[in-house]
């Protein structure tokens, strides 16, 4: 890696003796107290988060719930926070979730599409089996969302527009993560429906900071945090999918550090035994490119991933080159 502070990783992908792509990713690495760690990059770089924060959206709806009424547990935190593939198990998380709180697909405003994972869209093809919005990569946060909804009394229908309740909630309690007014901050809309918020990289490393210290955030969000990070935990398949970065990074380090990827080539990654949080970005969206800087960054902090293989290989198996960091 080049030295901390001059620049943001370069991550390669070296085919043969020759680089082939080269793509620009700027990582931070905060305290909870937002001292910087470690450092590739611009602090002051600024996109979108897009999924990368889903658990602290989905304090939105655990913290003030009581849970006994819908039976919800570490299935239900768990796939909130992820952005699954598609696989049968996430599917069914999905459809029991709704049906425990009385609703059905047809109330998901996330929308539909393929199953990420190759296997799960070839068998349900090979069924004559359409997608459906549960299939959605989002569809578990959005389930989260309706949860919300139910127990604060406020419409189901066009819960993800921005002037609904639901949306109102998140920018307050996103807004003291990130330090920074959402009210006034640059917006769109993210592929799932939801508003998303442009961030910068120092901002974004400081939220997943605080979450890596929850005792500091307050009991009750200390406590929605502690259960969020126990389904990631127990289910760490639901977050993602069966061969995806995200759900492989917290068993690989003995449940040590967290992580979850956003779209665009986001990362997002929180360290609680160290109390650290690290923020990334590659600046062309390449998610290849962000998790071989993310790999290379927690090796640094003394987090090595031993599933991780830069390796690049051919239809047929051959490996034929690797990304590299430098």
């Amino acid at each position: 890696l080049p030295k901390g502070g001059i620049g943001p990783i370069e991550a390669r992908l070296v085919r043969g003796n020759a680089v082939e792509s080269r793509h620009r990713v700027h990582v931070l690495a905060v305290d909870g107290g937002g001292k910087i760690r470690a450092q590739w990059g611009d602090p002051d770089y600024s996109f979108y988060p897009r999924s990368a924060i889903k658990l602290i959206q989905a304090i939105s709806w655990v913290a003030p719930a009581n849970f006994a009424e819908f039976h919800l547990g570490a299935p239900e935190f768990a796939i909130a926070c992820g952005s699954h593939e598609g696989e049968e198990e996430h599917v069914e998380v999905a459809r029991a979730w709704l049906e425990k709180i009385h609703l059905s697909e047809k109330d998901l405003e996330c929308g539909a599409h393929e199953p990420y994972d190759r296997g799960a869209a070839r068998r349900l093809a090979a069924a004559g089996k359409p997608w459906t919005q549960l299939h959605n990569n989002c569809s578990g946060k959005h389930c989260g969302f309706l949860t919300g909804c139910l127990k604060e009394g406020w419409p189901i229908a066009g819960y993800t527009a921005y002037d609904h309740p639901m949306q109102a909630r998140l920018r307050a309690l996103q807004a003291p993560f990130f330090g920074v007014n959402l009210e006034k901050a640059a917006w769109g809309i993210d592929g799932c429906g939801i508003p998303t918020y442009e961030v910068t990289l120092r901002q974004m490393a400081e939220a997943m900071g605080k979450v890596a210290n929850a005792r500091i955030l307050g009991s009750e969000i200390h406590k929605a945090i502690t259960a969020l990070e126990g389904g990631i935990a127990e289910f760490p398949q639901l977050i993602g999918g069966s061969q995806t970065f995200s759900t492989k990074v917290t068993p690989d380090t003995g449940g040590k550090v967290f992580a979850k990827v956003g779209a665009e080539g986001v990362f997002g990654l929180w360290i609680p035994e160290a109390g650290i949080g690290i923020a990334a970005k590659c600046e062309d969206g390449t998610i290849r490119a962000v998790e071989v800087a993310v790999a290379a960054a927690l090796k640094e902090l003394g987090y090595p991933l031993s599933f991780y293989s830069p390796l690049v290989t051919r239809w047929s198996g051959e490996v034929v080159g690797e990304m590299s960091c430098g």
